[in-house]
């Protein structure tokens, strides 16, 4: 028997990952993840909050896209715990996600995101 993981959770595993290495040190943040599901794409959902302020918080989405499979994320700045963010709503889909060539692509804009967001 051979079993397979689906493109989305690869890329998740790999991305999340990345991201922890180059976060390893920062002890200001903190980050926790859980899978995704909508019936069109899958992957994991990374939760990242400033240790000191809930308040301060964003989702990443990461995943394949559904039409060519390429890595793709979309964030949102969400305040958690919520029960809205275990997955993106319309908006976040339109205006903020993007699709790349390489996982190596999709890690760094992720970590940019956070490095913006929580610098």
């Amino acid at each position: 028997m051979t079993i397979t993981k689906n493109r989305g959770i690869k890329y998740s595993e790999y991305i999340i990952e990345t991201i922890g290495s180059y976060f390893a040190d920062d002890n200001d943040i903190n980050a926790s993840t859980e899978t995704f599901y909508n019936c069109r794409e899958q992957g994991y959902v990374l939760r990242v909050h400033d240790n000191n302020n809930y308040d301060k918080s964003l989702c990443i989405w990461i995943y394949a896209q559904r039409n060519s499979d390429d890595p793709a994320i979309s964030w949102d700045y969400i305040v958690i715990p919520t029960e809205n963010a275990n997955m993106f709503n319309e908006e976040t889909y339109r205006e903020r996600t993007m699709y790349f060539e390489s996982v190596d692509e999709a890690s760094q804009k992720a970590i940019n995101i956070i490095k913006d967001y929580f610098k």
